[in-house]
This record gives C-alpha cells, sequence and structure tokens, in this order.
C-alpha cells in the first residue's frame, strides 16, 4: 500500500516542549538548545537500575532533575513507564496535574524530543501511551511530536497495534493530526488485516480485539467476514478464553455485526465459555454481554437466546444478592428475550418484602419494570399484596 501522507498542520519541532496555556499554565517552557553529553556506560547502567527500582514517583522526578543531561532514549523510556506505573498506585498523592506541571517533567520531555527520531514504532506507541495516562494534552507540542513520528510509521502499523493506538486516540482531545491519523488506520487495517490472520495459530484474544475494533470502525462487510472465518476455525474454538469469549459476544451483538451471517459453532462455544466462568466475569462485563442479547434478540436476531445461559446467569445474578435496581434491570433484559424465570421474580418480591419503602420511594420507571415481569410470567407471588397496595 502506498505510504499515506497526512499533513502536519501544526508546526512544533521550534515550539516548548509542553503548552504553557490554558490550565498547564504551570508546565516548563523549554528550548531546544540543550546538548547531549555522551556519559560512560556504567553511569548509565546505573541510572537505569534506579529508575526501574525508584519506590515513588518524586523519587523519579528527582533522579530526572539530576540527571536529565545524560539521558538516553532507553533511560527517558523507563522513567515514564515508570512514573505511570507509580501513579496508578499513588493517584491519593499526587495528581496527575502535579506531576506533568513539574520542572522535572518538562526536561523528560525535551530528552524525549531529543531522541524522539532514535525511537523504534513500538516505543513511540508505548511513550504516547504514558502521555495519555497523565493526562497531557494532545495539542502540547511533545504529543504532537509523537504523533508526527507515528503518521510518518504509520504503514509500519498491524492490525494489534492499530487497534490499541485508535484506543488511544479515541481517549485524546481532538487536533488535526490526531483526526487525519484516524482517518487513515482503518484503512491500513484493512490492507494489512489478510497477512494478520492467515497463521492458523492466531490467538482467539487477538482476533477478538480485530473485530471489537471492526464492529466500531468503518471497516468492510469482507474484512469483517474474514475475522470471523479465523474464528469459527475449530482449533480456535477450541482455545477460546473467557475474555475472548466476553468480547466476541457484545462484538457479535452488535448493529454492525448481528445481521451478518454467523458460524452458529462460534456464537455457542463463546456462551459456553463464558457459562462456564461466570465467576471470572464482572457485573459490567456481564451486564455489557446479557444487554447486547437482549437487543440482538429484540431485533430478531434470535441465534443468540439460549436458555441454559439464561438461566446460568439469573442464578450468578441471585447468588451474588445484587441489589432490587439490577435484579429489576436484569428481568427487563429477560423480558426482551421472552424469557421467563420464577427465580428471579421469587428473588425481586423478596427484596420489595424486605423493604416494602422501595415501592412508595422508588421511580414510576422501577414499579413498571417490576409489574411488566410478573405480568409477562402471568405469576403472583405470595406477598402481591404489597405491589398492589403500591
Amino acid at each position: 500500500m502506498a505510504t499515506m501522507e497526512l499533513r502536519l498542520t501544526a508546526e512544533v519541532n521550534n515550539s516548548p516542549i509542553i503548552s504553557t496555556g490554558g490550565r498547564y499554565a504551570k508546565l516548563l517552557s523549554v528550548t531546544n538548545s540543550i546538548k547531549t553529553s555522551t556519559p560512560t556506560q556504567p553511569a548509565q547502567d546505573h541510572l537505569m537500575e534506579r529508575l526501574n527500582n525508584a519506590s515513588s514517583s518524586d523519587l523519579v522526578l528527582k533522579l530526572i532533575g539530576a540527571h536529565h543531561s545524560i539521558m538516553n532514549s532507553n533511560h527517558v523510556l523507563e522513567a515514564l513507564q515508570t512514573l505511570t506505573s507509580l501513579h496508578k498506585r499513588e493517584t491519593s498523592l499526587k495528581s496527575k496535574e502535579e506531576i506533568i506541571n513539574r520542572p522535572e517533567f518538562g526536561k523528560l520531555c525535551q530528552r524525549l524530543k531529543v531522541h524522539s527520531r532514535a525511537l523504534a514504532l513500538h516505543e513511540t506507541i508505548g511513550a504516547l501511551k504514558a502521555m495519555c495516562h497523565m493526562n497531557v494534552p494532545s495539542t502540547s507540542p511533545i504529543v504532537q511530536i509523537l504523533l508526527n513520528l507515528l503518521r510518518h510509521q504509520v504503514n509500519d502499523l498491524v492490525p494489534g497495534q492499530i487497534v490499541y493506538v485508535d484506543m488511544l486516540l479515541t481517549n485524546m482531545e481532538k487536533s488535526p493530526l490526531l483526526e487525519a491519523l484516524k482517518i487513515a488506520l482503518p484503512m491500513i487495517f484493512e490492507a494489512k488485516l489478510q497477512t494478520a490472520i492467515a497463521d492458523e495459530d492466531t490467538s482467539p484474544s487477538y482476533l477478538a480485539d480485530l473485530l471489537s475494533y471492526a464492529s466500531e470502525r468503518n471497516i468492510s462487510t469482507e474484512s469483517v467476514q474474514k475475522i470471523l472465518q479465523s474464528l469459527s476455525r475449530p482449533e480456535t474454538l477450541e482455545q477460546m478464553e473467557v475474555r475472548a469469549a466476553q468480547s466476541l459476544l457484545v462484538s457479535l451483538c452488535s448493529k454492525r455485526i448481528a445481521g451478518l451471517p454467523l458460524k452458529d459453532s462460534l456464537i455457542r462455544r463463546c456462551l459456553e465459555v463464558v457459562s462456564n466462568s461466570f465467576h471470572h466475569c464482572s457485573k459490567f462485563e456481564l451486564d455489557a454481554i446479557t444487554t447486547g442479547i437482549s437487543r440482538a434478540c429484540s431485533s430478531g436476531f434470535f441465534q443468540f437466546y439460549d436458555e441454559e445461559f439464561i438461566d446460568a446467569y439469573v442464578n450468578y445474578v441471585i447468588r451474588s444478592d445484587v441489589a432490587l435496581v439490577q435484579a429489576v434491570w436484569a428481568s427487563r433484559k429477560l423480558s426482551k428475550m421472552n424469557h421467563v424465570n420464577i427465580a428471579l421474580l421469587d428473588y425481586i418480591s423478596k427484596k420489595v418484602e424486605a423493604s416494602p419503602s422501595i415501592i412508595e420511594e422508588g421511580s414510576a420507571a422501577l414499579i413498571i419494570c417490576m409489574i411488566a415481569a410478573f405480568s409477562q410470567a402471568n405469576y403472583k407471588p405470595k406477598n402481591w399484596d404489597i405491589f398492589e397496595d403500591a
């Protein structure tokens, strides 16, 4: 595929590393006049070790302040990675804005700019990930430099990297260069797809990530079908694990894919894997899956309906002792599938009996959903009088 030319609308080479405007006014504005020294290898190794073993973001910043002039690209990348890792454990101690407003962080960005042309593609992506995590504005010169590096290497991205880069870009503030990259990525994804999925050993998790991306982006039906065919291979189905199955069910139930010819073996396998691993799924993940299935069924795609899976889901809901609102929401999803589960209705009625004030204080929508669930099942619990009195 011919190299895609994307126009960079802002000049970044002679700009401060981090913008000094807006809420980032305290960020250090540095010049391009810092010269690179060539330290001896033992000093470099010693610095790398200290960065790697740093126990706090303050210590990392102090190391940067003291040794920034001798930092090579490996030091810079290690410092960024350590800062982001430590911040995840120190969120209550120091905010992201406090860190990126420190002069030492500005010096780190300066060193990143100095070494930027020597970065490998995966290192550019790693640096961009760190900047996104620290909420450095996408319009800042250092992020624009990283995006510009991606622009020049965009044709070298493989589909898995495209999926990850797209996720990073989605969470960033819009800029002309960012938008240009987002336009280019789906085209390169399709151009590289066949090679990426040709290997029969391609993991279900990797294919699930590709399908998730394809279901949300402007990817051709032909390319989507190629991914589905790879997923339907017997050896791929055999290797299916729970995280891949979760992701696949959400993607398969999407409007973009539900209407396509799908192999029942793929759907059944995903349902089987998830139903056997409910204890590995979060409530959020199960809600996304069952919501997708209920919407697909209500749109006429009943190949996603599986009675045993839904009953297993209900048993999990009851065992988890979810709140009344979550139980009623589950019953509403079952109603869209024309599925009745008396155990869930009894669970709801017991929740109401334990706190009768819920009926008086609850929203009209909650009451309507409860009554509709009992009505659809043509079922009155023993404490039905509580509902009638309401």
